[in-house]
């Protein structure tokens, strides 16, 4: 499976790689009013080890392992969270959900919905449709004293998904490139709502990008925070 493929790859570079972007914290911490919360998806907690109430689930046993950032880590899939305890707040952070057909999609936001607490709050943060041009985007450029690493990534419009196309590219301490590659499946925000409000959600506040600006057709992205309204 390629998602696995990648991220059995990157979680050795990943807190290099992306350590140092907190554009997304910021975004999530200004809606967070405090209490318990569950980043879904969290990989190696480059978001939620900011949260002194965080627990963080991942499938990929690597994401947990290979990193330094401190937070209550748990091994565990989005489609049957693992928990008893419910949460004051979730994050689905940089796309993650994008990783999902709508259909699975759904099942990740009704597993949300269970484990949120009544009127509980949700941060989603995707690109907005098919926004991407097929051209070529340097994700990460990391120069460090161990490790020189460059990622660029070309989107792929296939039908109604796009395939991504990484490639790593290593200076130091050796040189090569390593190429992997995901699919993931965009919505626009007339879908994102439609899938929120049939999982007990509704849309409180919705940005473009990550200074929280408004959102308007032509946004690159689609921030938005979410109340449960419903139990599912």
């Amino acid at each position: 499976m390629r998602i696995s493929e990648l991220y059995d790859f990157e979680s050795k570079i990943y807190d290099y790689l992306y350590g140092d972007f907190l554009d997304d914290l910021y975004a999530i911490q200004d809606m967070y009013k405090g209490g318990d919360v569950l980043e879904i998806f969290s990989g190696t907690g480059r978001l939620i080890s900011n949260f002194d109430r965080g627990v963080g689930i991942d499938i990929n046993p690597y994401m947990l392992t290979r990193t330094r950032n401190k937070f209550s880590k748990v091994l565990g899939d989005a489609f049957f969270l693992p928990f008893k305890r419910r949460f004051d707040f979730i994050i689905i952070a940089l796309n993650s959900l994008l990783m999902f057909n709508d259909q699975d999609k759904a099942k990740i936001l009704s597993e949300a919905n269970r484990v949120l607490k009544d009127d509980g709050g949700m941060y989603i943060d995707i690109i907005n449709s098919f926004s991407l041009v097929e051209d070529k985007y340097t994700v990460s450029d990391y120069r460090g004293k161990d490790l020189s690493v460059k990622l660029e990534m070309y989107p792929e419009r296939i039908g109604e998904r796009y395939d991504l196309h990484y490639s790593y590219i290593f200076s130091y301490p050796a040189r090569k490139k390593v190429a992997r590659e995901i699919t993931i499946y965009p919505i626009d925000e007339g879908k994102l709502q439609e899938l929120l409000d049939a999982c007990g959600f509704t849309i409180t506040k919705k940005y473009g990008d990550y200074d929280l600006s408004p959102f308007n057709d032509r946004s690159d992205k689609i921030i938005v925070h979410a109340r449960k309204i419903r139990n599912i």
